[in-house]
């Protein structure tokens, strides 16, 4: 088994150069929980149940903090949720590529400025495919 360490970041069909190694993602399957249910006699049954409301995918990762990446974000954050965010990358075993559409930058982003300073984004929306 080889582990991925790299992927190309498309935003809106543009690939975005991100700082190395802080890509994440959730593939927005939501929460599930489980109760105990009585069925009498002392004996209980798990009873199983889905939140559809989590089900949001996040696709996040740090932009280098560059005045292009200011500009970048803050077109990302006014287009609200008609973001597309992808992700794509292989190895010789295999490729992993996974699409959110309607993606939004629900948090307002925050410009680290320094020499080595970074821009989180975290991008919110419908469950990846």
């Amino acid at each position: 088994m080889i582990q991925m360490t790299s992927a190309t970041v498309y935003v809106n069909d543009e690939a975005i150069v991100i700082e190395a190694n802080t890509l994440r993602f959730t593939e927005g399957k939501g929460q599930q929980t489980m109760r105990s249910g009585s069925v009498g006699g002392g004996e209980t049954e798990p009873i199983y149940s889905k939140d559809v409301s989590q089900n949001i995918s996040t696709i996040s990762f740090d932009l280098p903090g560059t005045p292009e990446n200011i500009a970048l974000a803050l077109t990302w954050k006014t287009k609200e949720n008609t973001n597309t965010c992808q992700i794509a990358g292989s190895t010789s075993e295999g490729n992993l590529t996974r699409t959110q559409t309607q993606g939004a930058l629900l948090n307002d982003y925050e410009v680290q400025v320094s020499a080595d300073g970074v821009i989180p984004i975290v991008f919110s929306g419908n469950p990846l495919i």
